[in-house]
């Protein structure tokens, strides 16, 4: 669905709207926080492949075809994250470790995407060319709440479809053949798009047989969001399983400490650990220890990664970028005063 309108006021609600989503899913993001330049990377390609898609495909298609609207959409979006995934991937080359840490960071990027997609179509449909949005754009404007709301739900939902790519595409990292990590996000794709076409028929259609819009509404959105919702409990669980037993034998080396991993394996006193830097103006400290714990969470996933290969060509490309990993931490550690 697009927001009636045709000014810059429905994209600047868009824009806010996307932020305040990409701040939620960043900090349901416990253990390893992705870097705010690959972020905005994986934002950008969601937003560019929203405009292509719009000028790509007529307006009608997308707004009454359901199964084409859905089967466009995803695609796109599928192939934006594709592409945010390769340059990121190329940046990591060039660090020596992969920014994929698992279905967690699948998540984040994927929700990324979406988001990306939500505001590059408002930008189109609002700024670029209003006509372009078709018959609907003849409506009267709604009113500005009506707008914010809209504009909310359409984010949610584009959101939640990128995100249940995203699982898959993170999933596929920890898949122990080549044919596996090519099907997995294929699936996530399969997957996506029927949800998108079932929230669409139930939020839009007449699936209950009634004329309660709202509710329809909310249950085409509730669907996705807690099987998203469900996901994200799982790994974050999954994720301190693998902190807790790939780290544990560091500390010979210096890597993690054990009073390090007590505070990676708690999520509240990491956070009063960072308030407390925070509170006292220790910025520095703030933004090293940050960074410190990031690579040791990077560090555990990749050997968990390792541990998990077969492949004796991509195992000894794990074990090179968990060396690369330790020395990285090795290095912090010794420019701290």
């Amino acid at each position: 669905m697009f927001h009636a309108g045709a000014n810059a006021t429905a994209l600047w609600v868009a824009v806010i709207v996307a932020i305040i989503y990409l701040i939620l899913v960043r900090l349901a993001d416990m253990n390893e926080k992705e870097p705010l330049w690959a972020v905005a990377v994986v934002f950008l390609f969601g937003f560019v492949g929203a405009i292509i898609l719009m000028f790509a495909v007529d307006s009608i298609t997308l707004e009454f075809n359901v199964w084409a609207s859905a089967i466009w959409e995803e695609v796109v979006r599928f192939l934006a994250l594709f592409a945010g995934m390769l340059a990121l991937n190329a940046f990591a080359q060039s660090r020596g470790w992969s920014e994929m840490g698992g279905m967690m960071d699948g998540i984040v990027y994927g929700a990324t995407a979406g988001l990306g997609f939500a505001v590059g179509q408002s930008f189109v449909h609002d700024v670029m060319m209003p006509a372009h949005a078709g018959p609907l754009a003849a409506v009267m404007a709604p009113s500005f709440g009506t707008l914010v709301w809209t504009t909310a739900l359409k984010g949610l939902a584009d959101g939640l479809f990128g995100a249940i790519m995203g699982a898959f595409f993170g999933a596929a990292a920890y898949r122990h053949t080549a044919i596996e990590r090519i099907i997995y996000p294929i699936v996530g794709l399969i997957v996506a798009i029927a949800a998108h076409y079932g929230y669409r028929n139930l939020a839009y259609g007449n699936a209950l047989g009634g004329s309660n819009g709202m509710i329809r509404l909310w249950i085409a959105l509730l669907i996705p969001l807690a099987f998203i919702v469900a996901l994200i409990i799982y790994s974050l669980a999954w994720e301190k399983h693998a902190i807790r037993e790939e780290l544990a034998g560091e500390a010979d080396g210096g890597t993690v400490t054990g009073d390090e991993l007590a505070i990676l394996g708690g999520t509240a006193a990491r956070k009063s650990r960072y308030l407390g830097m925070l509170l006292s103006g220790r910025y520095r400290d703030y933004v090293a220890s940050r960074a410190l714990a990031n690579w040791q969470v990077e560090l555990a996933m990749t050997k968990r990664r390792l541990g998990r290969e077969q492949d004796p060509r991509r195992r000894q490309m794990l074990e090179a970028e968990v060396g690369r990993i330790r020395q990285t931490i090795l290095r912090a550690k010794a420019q701290k005063p």
